[in-house]
């Protein structure tokens, strides 16, 4: 992928942040207050993990089904094994995303509690609002690609 493409979808749900912060009032709904997040967040991680786990547990019948399929060229076997290793590889960052962002959730508090950190005008750029919603942003993007992620794999399965 190119690498401007990749800046783009990295830091999309933080330029969202940004604007829904600064040009709406959707950060006064209760979601967005620290237990909320937490709650929200760690229900994300403990689902991406009860999924990664899953998976491997099941790893081991998936390559003897994938064994057994008959292919036209090793090829297409040696595809749809990449494609299971990367799509776990998906999975796994997609939960370290979610990790950090109860970090962040963490490092929101904290800000929006101490009194002028780093000398910032922390009321005026609305760093814990941005931090917050950033953060509501890319877990509900982390869910959506392992989502995607394992649709694809059925696909990419179920269609030999």
């Amino acid at each position: 992928m190119n690498k401007f493409f990749k800046i783009l979808i990295y830091t999309c749900p933080l330029i969202l942040a940004v604007i829904l912060v600064k040009f709406t009032g959707v950060i006064s709904d209760e979601i967005y207050e620290t237990n909320n997040l937490l709650t929200y967040s760690g229900v994300l991680i403990g689902f991406g993990l009860t999924l990664y786990t899953f998976g491997l547990s099941i790893l081991k019948d998936i390559y003897e089904v994938i064994d057994k399929i008959s292919f036209k060229k090793i090829e297409n076997k040696e595809l749809i094994i990449k494609e299971l290793k990367a799509a776990f590889k998906e999975i796994r960052n997609d939960i370290v995303v979610m990790f950090f962002a109860i970090i962040a959730i963490f490092i929101s508090t904290i800000i929006s509690n101490t009194i002028n950190p780093f000398e910032w005008d922390v009321e005026y750029l609305k760093i814990p609002e941005i931090l917050k919603m950033s953060v509501f942003l890319y877990t509900t993007f982390a869910l959506a690609d392992i989502m995607k992620s394992l649709f694809d794999l059925s696909k990419l399965i179920f269609k030999n």
